[in-house]
């Protein structure tokens, strides 16, 4: 593990000159076939979020390809937005939801709520929001605080899927619980008040 470490920092992420990106790059892709094809995919996705954060997109585009291929299903997730969003690889919405799906199948929560959002706004195929409900349902279950607020604006608004605001209420208060300085507080006072209005005199 640390002689990984030790390659990744110095041939992706440390003092990088333009001319010497290709080699670079294919120095990387020795430590992705070292690191992640047989025995710890897990270490795919650490290292492609890293990459990620300094920049180094076309890494973190190998290391979570690497990762999903070798069946780390939180990798397909990563690879999934980098293709939703176009990053070390060409932008391709339909591709991320194939990606997302892929890991919300094999059990990957925060898959199934990437491929809830996408279903939610339509971004690479149709707008569906029943099948969107279902999916922040399930990762919701999962303690995906996000799916959660997502499904709970969902029922507040009854758009797409029938209202039920005693519902939404329930889930902003769990966010509420687990996430005392979410929006979801004020977005379940909110709701409280409409539907119990009080009289100023």
């Amino acid at each position: 593990m640390r002689r990984i470490w030790i390659a990744l920092m110095a041939v992706g992420f440390v003092g990088c000159k333009p001319s010497a990106r290709a080699g670079g790059d294919a120095a990387v892709e020795e430590v992705v076939d070292a690191s992640c094809r047989t025995t710890a995919p897990g270490e795919c996705r650490a290292f492609a979020l890293i990459a990620i954060d300094r920049g180094r997109d076309r890494t973190a585009f190998a290391l979570a390809t690497r990762g999903c291929e070798a069946g780390h299903w939180p990798a397909c997730k990563t690879l999934g937005w980098l293709h939703e969003v176009g990053r070390g690889t060409a932008r391709d919405p339909a591709r991320a939801r194939a990606l997302y799906q892929r890991g919300c199948d094999n059990g990957d929560s925060g898959s199934c709520k990437s491929l809830g959002v996408l279903l939610d706004t339509g971004v690479g195929g149709p707008v569906d929001r029943p099948a969107a409900a279902r999916l922040y349902e399930r990762a919701c279950e999962a303690r995906e605080w996000g799916a959660c607020t997502n499904l709970a604006n969902l029922l507040a608004g009854g758009d797409g899927i029938t209202r039920d605001r005693a519902r939404a209420v329930e889930l902003y208060d769990r966010v509420c619980a687990a996430l005392p300085r979410d929006r979801a507080c004020e977005n379940a006072r909110a709701l409280r008040a409409l539907d119990n209005p009080t009289v100023e005199q």
